[in-house]
Parts: C-alpha cells; structure tokens; sequence
C-alpha cells in the first residue's frame, strides 16, 4: 500500500557519494598553499561562491592557483578536484529502485565540475526526473530559495515530499 508521499528528493552529498575535501586541500598545501584546516579551504578559495554559481570554474580555479607556491595547470587541478567522491551504491541503487514507483529527483548543494563528474562516473543524471543544483539555483540548502526552485521545477507539493539528507 502506497504511502502519502508522492515525491522524493535524496541530496547528493553523504548520502549518493560520500566525499571529503582533506585529500585535496593537502594537495594544495604540498602545492604551498597555506592551509591548515578543510576551514581555510572553503574561506580561501570562497566555495560558497563557486557552489551558488556567483563564481564559474574557470574563477574557482584561479583562486586555487593564486594560493599556490607552485604553479599548477587548470587541467589538474579540475580533475583532482573532482575525484574527491567515492559512490555510496546501496543508497544510488535504492533511489534509482524507488524511481520506478515515486517521482524522484535529486537536491544538492554543488559545483559545476563536481557535477559533470557525478554524472559521467555515476549516471546521477539519469537517476529520475532531474536535479536542483545550487550552483544552478543561486542558493545552497537550507536556504528556502533552492527548495523553491525544486518546488517549482518539478511541480512537487513539499507536504507530500520525502527529503532524503545526512
């Protein structure tokens, strides 16, 4: 017997894939970066900017490469930028299961080159009706604008929505 819910959104991030921005950042401090703390990371190179879209790739990554003693090339830094993610396949295997009954659809806080990496390692674009991103959004979780624009994208009412996060 079927349930109220008629919606799920599952988050990416510790919940699809797990991930952790340690190995990269003391890359960036073997490059001269100085940053102590996964802290310093966020606040030196503005995540927050990058991942609302107010800041593209190519600015991200020149902010990486302006804290760095050593020079490092685009192509590297992008790729190791985006292999910081390791497939949580139980919980991928289960939204893909549940959007065979329910509308499903991905929420999360991201950029653009993680992104295109999880949809080209993992197919999570193929998973449902689609994904609210915050660099596509403007707005990060749990900020009610990203919800509005799911609200809106996918036409979902949130009292019979499922938010599945960690």
């Amino acid at each position: 017997m079927r349930s109220d819910i008629e919606f799920i959104l599952f988050d990416i991030g510790k919940v699809l894939v797990n991930f952790s921005f340690e190995h990269f950042r003391l890359f960036l401090k073997d490059q001269g970066a100085r940053l102590e703390t996964t802290q310093d990371f966020i606040d030196q190179t503005r995540l927050h900017d990058y991942e609302t879209g107010v800041a593209s790739s190519q600015e991200f990554v020149a902010r990486i490469q302006s804290l760095l003693a050593r020079p490092v090339a685009y192509d590297d830094i992008a790729s190791r930028w985006q292999e910081i993610f390791q497939p949580e396949d139980k919980m991928i295997e289960l939204a893909r299961k549940l959007a065979q009954e329910y509308q499903v659809a991905l929420l999360s806080n991201t950029s653009e080159l993680h992104w295109s990496y999880l949809c080209r390692e993992y197919q999570l674009d193929k998973i449902g009706l689609g994904t609210v991103t915050s660099f596509e959004a403007g707005a990060m979780k749990p900020a009610n604008r990203i919800f509005d624009h799911a609200e809106k994208k996918f036409g979902l009412n949130p009292n019979r929505t499922l938010f599945i996060f960690a």
